[in-house]
């Protein structure tokens, strides 16, 4: 068992619920050791809707983490996603004392709670708060206050807002798994940190993180995070699509859709008539035969609908053709073949599909772009290094070796049952 500061993070999804147990390593990487995959119930487009279904699900994923790791888990950085989420970007700013004075963080604390206090809807309250850049004395660009000396200190945040009874929700359904939230992570955020490079955040780019029942956008400038929003759209529209245009069962629709679809079609002539015909269980089981290129061309509509929406964001946040690092795919659609030409097309930006970097233990299992938020959130939670406890059992029993053997193994089958 490695010792250190380990951490936990949940991603609570709509299409899945994901812990992740994981420490640093000497070299800088993200150590995976352990984790907990369990099908979402009780979740939809990134809200609960049934809080006991929600905590029950969430205990599973858990439960199966502690088993796959040996760690006992107590707390944990968990996701916030949904389409009440919306940013801002606010400065503030303090007076330090007259003649002069070091920064210090209590300082920087107060600068950004005033950037914090924003005009808020109904309901609403502030989630998150990311400092951009500071000024200090009038000095543009100041990456770092900390120990500098002045009078004034200002700073630009960004400022991320949602609704509170939503919010509330995910804390009630994973305190109720019997977990403590270390921090709330916005989805977006915690996905750009795994997927996006530092050259991409510096000449600017957009994580786009296409999950089940949302779809996150985080945007960068110049190094800094300037727009996150969450579209209520996601990979479950297209699997909706798909079951009543070819009139199949939803979860059919699903499996067609991981198994066989592709974000454009195979150009013409590519496919003859019998490579046409995919068969699929049909309703009651019973066998149906569909058209493969359809399957193709209605998954090309949706993402291109789901694309425009994403450009509309763009222009209205003001980045359109400041965005030279191009477009960065993650969530489970973006494994679909063709996702990012297709992204191209429509944005005509640079664009490819991302994934977790830097793993290592187990990190195999998790190097897909299914799962940049669960890593994201795990290296976030990494640089505040916040520790789980350990199990008081001997290092080297039988029982140990044997537990973290079957956890491996169940490792594997719960990534065959999640995804196809």
């Amino acid at each position: 068992m490695p010792g250190g500061n380990a951490i936990v993070a949940i991603d609570v999804g709509t299409s899945k619920v994901c812990t992740v147990v994981a420490e640093a390593t000497a070299d800088g990487r993200t150590a995976i050791l352990g984790v907990g995959l369990c099908p979402s119930r009780g979740i939809a487009k990134g809200a609960i809707t049934d809080l006991d279904e929600a905590s029950a699900t969430i205990a599973r994923a858990v439960e199966r983490a502690e088993r796959n790791s040996g760690y006992r888990i107590l707390s944990a950085y968990v996701g916030l996603s949904g389409a009440h989420l919306r940013s801002t970007n606010s400065r503030g700013a303090v007076t330090l004392p007259p003649g002069g004075a070091e920064v210090t963080p209590q300082d920087v604390d107060r600068a950004l709670e005033a950037a914090g206090n924003i005009p808020l809807q109904a309901r609403e309250e502030v989630l998150h708060l990311v400092p951009r850049t500071y000024n200090l004395d009038g000095q543009e660009g100041v990456a770092e206050p900390v120990g500098l000396v002045g009078r004034r200190l200002e700073v630009e945040a960004h400022v991320i807002s949602g609704a509170a009874g939503a919010t509330r929700n995910v804390v009630r359904g994973v305190e109720r798994a019997g977990v403590a939230i270390d921090e709330l992570v916005p989805e977006p955020l915690a996905a750009a940190r795994a997927a996006l490079t530092a050259a991409e955040r510096t000449m600017g780019a957009v994580l786009l993180d296409i999950g089940g029942g949302t779809t996150g956008l985080a945007v960068y400038v110049e190094g800094a995070i300037w727009h996150t929003a969450v579209l209520p759209i996601g990979g479950n529209h297209l699997t909706n699509d798909l079951s009543i245009v070819l009139q199949i069962p939803f979860e059919s629709a699903e499996e067609a859709k991981t198994t066989h679809g592709r974000a454009t079609p195979e150009p013409d002539g590519a496919e003859g008539d019998d490579a046409d015909r995919l068969e699929v269980a049909g309703f009651e089981g019973a066998p149906q035969v569909v058209s493969r290129r359809l399957l193709h061309e209605v998954l090309e509509a949706r993402l291109e609908q789901l694309l425009q929406l994403v450009g509309k964001e763009l222009r209205e946040c003001g980045c359109e053709g400041l965005l030279p690092g191009g477009v960065v795919l993650t969530g489970g659609t973006a494994a679909l073949p063709e996702v990012a030409e297709l992204t191209r097309q429509v944005l005509g930006v640079r664009a490819r599909v991302g994934a977790p970097r830097q793993l290592a233990g187990l990190g195999d299992a998790l190097d897909g772009p299914a799962f940049a938020t669960a890593v994201g959130l795990a290296q976030w939670g990494l640089a505040r290094q916040a520790p789980v406890e350990r199990p008081r059992r001997p290092a080297r029993s039988d029982t140990g070796r044997r537990e973290r053997r079957e956890g491996r193994r169940g490792l594997g089958r719960w990534l065959r049952e999640l995804l196809p």
